[in-house]
């Protein structure tokens, strides 16, 4: 052997990849000879695909790094790998053939940077087009094999519905019937329980590019840890119906993990960048700029992400922000902004611009419209300033911070925690009797049952307001409650309010408005409604006439378009439909009276002149707004433009935030 090895350039206008052939050898843990392998350039495209496997595995440490060696026609060379690939190609050789794979360390130039981007944008070709995915866990460990055969033999008995999150038992065995029943624990040994959460734990679970890497591959996928193979289409299975089931051991990964892992299997029909990037948000990545790349070949054809091209030779700041304003002019919304929060924001960064490589800590609020169906109004300006139109809608006079946390069933000991909590905020804003029901709206922002259309379709999570008013209408009198007093209602809104607490500061403001904003909103600070963002915004003001962006916020009393078109008549009601066709519920407006639906809000007058309506499918739900010079189209309402908003007397503003 002479040297290390150089890699020979690719043409990318060609389509070509490399792959690797991993030659015969023995594939024990205790074999010492290194791994050889041949590089090979390749033409992929959908009519000339070779055969090979994709491999999905963590790198792992780059400390104690080892060689590979690469056979080429003039001699061996050497390749530095990490550990733990070098233990895969070690165990996944065949002992008598070839294996050919894709493995991004060897068959990507790392060190070239232009064919690092080129062939990121390739790796949804190569893991759709693989014949399978092959996952490596790692050597044999902590039980391993315990943890598959039990997860082998669950998987021979369940399979799960994901749609309708039900378990459903193949087995014959009337002693296995109980697998069915989501409050019957498994019956699982300490030992067992151990082997499989271990196995939950390990690092491959927590990287960001796995996601397109799985999502992407055949049913005939596996994972392989040390000489033990399983079917992924197992493994997501039994997964489900342990997640789904309670666990009596005190061995288990963290809610945060479970999730994660759940997410991962579940493989979400619903692949815009919002919700791809919320369920990614706990996974790991040393690249920030892989927030975006890894998870573009999942989303949409048509999501607007897409027009941002994986480019390694620029900067996080420089990918953020293309990409936030890709989104936001493409979709007319700045629905992206509502990720923001003051208390992790980071030099390099503005304020409007969401600082991605930290996950969100907050509950995100739903069912919210404080500017309609509005379209966004923003420019970037010189110095990194972003326009934005709006409206000042109050400012915040008082914010109670707290220390609230309560278990996911509200065990003993919660309700007093709760109770003491809200007691203090309470009486800190000197809640009145005819206060009660804005504060009680507060608290969980707004997610009560009566909120969905039909009632029967209401999340189960959800609250019933009578009973959370009868509830803290008592804890504004003395914060002594009892648990076994709580009705089942009652417990959901603790849980509920609870959840939405978590990182977020209770504040009231100068007109009497109670909501909830990030912990670092401070007195002073004011609340604004966007065009074109569904919840509040809270804005700090700085120099020259500037504002910072604090975050999002739930603000009684604004959050279904007062600040735009005033108070909606008693009347009627915004509740939101389930749509049958596309992801997501849509605001649409209950008369009280006749007991019918309409999706025109009664407040937003006649169109402008030269707009019509457009019908399709589900008219019912919302309207598509025609432009009729141009013929363009969309679900932004032009009653909701600055300029016809300023003609009915709304004082709109812009903003210039930094």
């Amino acid at each position: 052997m002479s040297g290390r090895y150089r890699y020979t350039p690719l043409d990318e206008k060609a389509r070509e990849i490399r792959l690797l052939t991993l030659l015969p050898g023995e594939s024990l843990e205790r074999n010492e000879i290194r791994p050889q392998i041949s590089l090979k350039i390749v033409q992929l495209v959908k009519d000339n695909v070779p055969e090979f496997e994709a491999l999905s595995y963590a790198w792992g440490s780059t400390e104690n790094a080892l060689e590979i060696l690469v056979v080429t026609e003039s001699g061996s060379r050497g390749l530095i790998v990490t550990r733990n690939l070098y233990d895969a190609l070690q165990l996944l050789r065949h002992e008598t053939r070839p294996r050919v794979l894709w493995i991004d360390a060897i068959c990507i130039d790392q060190q070239n940077i232009p064919e690092r981007s080129s062939q990121v944008r390739r790796m949804a070709d190569i893991y759709t087009l693989s014949k399978r995915v092959v996952v490596w866990l790692g050597k044999e460990a902590d039980d391993s094999s315990l943890a598959f055969d039990c997860i082998e033999a669950l998987g021979g008995k369940v399979d799960y519905d994901w749609r309708r999150a039900i378990i459903n038992v193949t087995s014959q065995d009337p002693s296995d019937q109980d697998l069915a029943d989501k409050n019957e624990p498994l019956r699982y040994n300490t030992r067992e329980w151990t082997a499989i959460v271990k196995l939950y734990t390990r690092s491959w679970f927590e990287r960001l590019w796995i996601w397109q890497e799985i999502w992407l591959a055949s049913p005939s996928s596996i994972l392989v840890c040390g000489q033990r193979t399983l079917l992924w289409s197992t493994f997501r299975s039994t997964f489900a119906c342990i997640f789904m089931k309670p666990v009596r051991n005190k061995v288990r990964p963290s809610t945060q993990h479970q999730n994660l892992i759940y997410d991962l299997c579940r493989e979400t029909d619903y692949r815009r960048f919002p919700t791809l990037l919320r369920l990614t948000q706990w996974a790991k990545c040393s690249d920030p700029r892989d927030r975006i790349f890894a998870v573009q070949s999942l989303l949409f054809k048509d999501d607007p992400v897409l027009r941002v091209h994986p480019d390694y030779e620029k900067g996080v700041s420089e990918v953020f922000t293309e990409t936030f304003l890709t989104y936001s002019k493409e979709t007319q919304r700045l629905s992206l902004m509502s990720e923001c929060d003051f208390a992790h924001h980071t030099s390099g960064l503005p304020t409007w611009l969401p600082n991605w490589t930290t996950p969100q800590l907050k509950m995100f609020l739903t069912s919210v419209l404080a500017s309609g169906s509005s379209a966004a109004v923003f420019e970037r300006r010189e110095n990194n300033i972003l326009r934005v139109c709006g409206r000042s809608l109050d400012t915040i006079d008082v914010v109670a911070q707290h220390k609230l946390s309560i278990s996911n069933d509200v065990a003993p000991g919660d309700e007093r925690h709760f109770g003491t909590t809200i007691h203090r905020i309470a009486h800190q804003f000197h809640v009145s009797d005819d206060q009660l029901e804005s504060f009680c709206h507060a608290l969980i922002a707004g997610f009560f049952d009566h909120n969905t259309y039909p009632l029967s379709k209401a999340p189960a999570m959800a609250s019933s307001l009578v009973p959370a008013m009868e509830l803290i209408s008592k804890i504004t009198k003395t914060p002594n409650i009892i648990i076994k007093d709580l009705s089942d209602s009652q417990k959901t809104y603790v849980l509920q309010a609870a959840n939405m607490l978590e990182n977020r500061a209770v504040y009231k403001t100068k007109s009497g408005k109670f909501g909830l904003a990030p912990n670092c909103t401070e007195p002073g600070d004011i609340a604004v409604a966007l065009l074109g963002l569904s919840t509040v915004m809270i804005l700090r003001g700085a120099d020259d006439h500037t504002y910072k962006v604090v975050g999002v916020s739930y603000c009684q009393g604004y959050m279904s378009c007062e600040g735009f078109l005033g108070q909606l008549p008693k009347t009627h009601r915004l509740v939101w439909v389930q749509s049958e066709r596309a992801y997501g519920s849509w605001p649409v407006y209950y008369e009280l009276a006749s007991g019918t639906l309409s999706v025109d809000d009664p407040r937003s007058g006649a169109l402008p002149a030269g707009w019509s309506l457009k019908d399709h499918e589900e008219k019912h739900l919302y309207h598509l707004f025609i432009d009729e010079k141009s013929g363009d189209w969309g679900v932004e309402d032009p009653r909701l433009s600055p300029e016809v908003l300023s003609a009915r007397g709304v004082d709109v503003k812009y903003f210039d935030l930094i």
